[in-house]
């Protein structure tokens, strides 16, 4: 279960019982990708979805990512990384 706050509210992700290629989607400091809320295919604004979309050209190859929390601050590790 993942809580999702984007612009236009808050939202909960539950990939458990199905799942796509996003789970395999990481979280990132210097994310190449933004999550966007989108409304379902029908149109039921009560079913929206989340969607990724590109903030910069990505290479093949390139690890997907997106910050998990756009507020959040970053600090380094204990090794200095």
């Amino acid at each position: 279960l993942y809580h999702f706050e984007l612009s236009g509210g808050r939202f909960l992700i539950d990939a458990f019982a199905v799942r796509n290629v996003a789970a395999f989607i990481n979280f990132s400091c210097d994310p190449n990708l933004e999550p966007r809320r989108l409304d379902a295919l029908s149109g039921d604004k009560s079913l929206p979805r989340v969607g990724f979309f590109a903030r910069r050209d990505i290479k093949t190859g390139d690890e997907l990512g997106y910050r998990r929390d756009p507020n959040a601050t970053t600090r380094k590790n204990r090794s200095g990384s």
